[in-house]
């Protein structure tokens, strides 16, 4: 156990995410012959093979399946031990992974890390845009620190902390026959086509269970799972869809698209910040979620996240 090197267990992980040892090379800007040479050194060590490797990649054997999540674990908490000796000493520094929703992560969370980044610049960020579900399985498995997520009820094994909840808008372009600015029933939204994610995406749930709700049902959808799709074919004219204010709120700053509050029923959702409850968080990931929790109220009161109510 002693030759079980943290650099080593950090290139498992990557090559199991990547799916692939070139792939997992090129992000971890190693050449291919020195990564493959760690993963059997890594085997060598512990006595059992980790990685099957196959025409399209590899995948974690049994036993690798078995050292993913403690390894991804024990590399936070060596992270979270160097950050927290450098912050006792007034530095906040090392690496923060955050998870965000497109929804989120497309209108909103440049300004969060820029201000971030004001007061840490030491702190190297990497940021996941994925959706709720995936972030959530992100954050069991240690490969992010904290979420910024659609919160649909408790969730096992995380802690969370409300953030606001906003209300969903009816959007489409500037030319729509449905455009303006007053609330439009759910059942006159349905009547023209809609550009929303596929079944598995939070959002697409929320529409369908508020249809489901008024006995109606959607018919004319075009499903796009890239928010920036989405939103081109909205431009376009070619679609409408669904979405929070601040998702859209440069374009309809430009006049591009229109929005509408849904009623009859209305439409709206919770955002929460997550972390895994038995992982330590490191200062970074603490200094990050502080900076959420305070600056999200005083964005809603400054009219920057539009269309909101706060909850923290």
């Amino acid at each position: 156990m002693a030759n079980l090197e943290l650099r080593r267990l950090r290139n498992f992980l990557a090559v199991v995410e990547a799916g692939s040892i070139s792939a997992a090379a090129l992000r971890l800007d190693l050449p291919q012959p020195a990564l493959s040479r760690e993963l059997r050194l890594l085997e060598e060590s512990l006595g059992c093979k980790l990685l099957i490797r196959h025409r399209r990649g590899v995948v974690a054997t049994a036993s690798g399946e078995a050292l993913l999540g403690q390894a991804a674990d024990l590399l936070r908490r060596a992270a979270t031990l160097e950050q927290s000796v450098r912050a006792a000493a007034g530095r906040v520094e090392g690496e923060l992974a955050l998870g965000i929703i497109p929804t989120v992560a497309h209108g909103i969370a440049g300004w969060f890390l820029k201000q971030f980044w004001s007061v840490y610049p030491a702190v190297r960020v990497r940021v996941e845009e994925s959706l709720s579900g995936n972030l959530i399985d992100m954050l069991g498995r240690g490969s992010i620190d904290l979420a910024i997520t659609y919160l649909p009820g408790r969730l096992r094994g995380m802690d969370s902390r409300l953030l606001l909840e906003e209300t969903m808008h009816l959007i489409g372009s500037r030319d729509s026959p449905l455009a303006g600015s007053r609330p439009i029933p759910l059942r006159t939204a349905l009547s023209e086509r809609m550009a929303l994610p596929g079944p598995d995406h939070a959002l697409r749930r929320l529409v369908e269970g508020a249809v489901r709700g008024v006995g109606a049902r959607l018919d004319a959808v075009i499903e796009v799972n890239s928010l920036a799709l989405q939103l081109d074919l909205v431009r376009r004219g070619l679609a409408h869809t669904v979405l929070p204010l601040a998702t859209v709120g440069a374009q309809l700053d430009r006049g591009e698209l229109f929005a509408r509050p849904l009623n009859s029923p209305a439409i709206s959702r919770q955002l929460a910040i997550v972390t895994a409850r038995r992982r330590p968080m490191s200062a970074a990931c603490v200094a990050m979620r502080e900076l959420w929790l305070e600056s999200v109220p005083s964005q809603i009161r400054s009219g920057s996240w539009p269309g909101a109510v706060s909850l923290a």
